[in-house]
């Protein structure tokens, strides 16, 4: 969790907001989320599984945010991702997804 926040926050493009879904971990995740003061953290007392964990998010965020970026806390991307990404996304506004492709070494 330490490596996926700090490496979100190394983007060249930043969050405005970073929600955490916690699915009912038994470990310290929401203990480290929390020492992060612009992470939003929602326990679940489930684990909701990814889908449904981002769906709480997008829920939560909707009509805060134009747009939403959604991570598994194991993924990482390249630091320009989302500003690579962005332009697109203002171009084609009738579009309502955009997706990255993974491109390297899966290891």
């Amino acid at each position: 969790m330490i490596v996926a926040y700090s490496a979100l926050l190394s983007h060249t493009v930043l969050p405005q907001e970073v929600i955490v879904i916690d699915n009912a971990s038994s470990d310290a995740s929401v203990e480290i989320a929390r020492r992060y003061a612009s992470a939003r953290v929602l326990k679940q007392s489930e684990n909701l599984g990814f889908a449904r964990g981002i769906n709480v998010a997008i829920q939560v965020s909707a009509g805060e945010s134009e747009w939403s970026a959604l991570f598994n806390p194991d993924a990482f991307s390249d630091l320009q991702w989302l500003e690579a990404l962005l332009p697109a996304a203002i171009e084609y506004p009738t579009v309502n997804v955009f997706l990255a492709r993974q491109i390297g070494e899966t290891t």
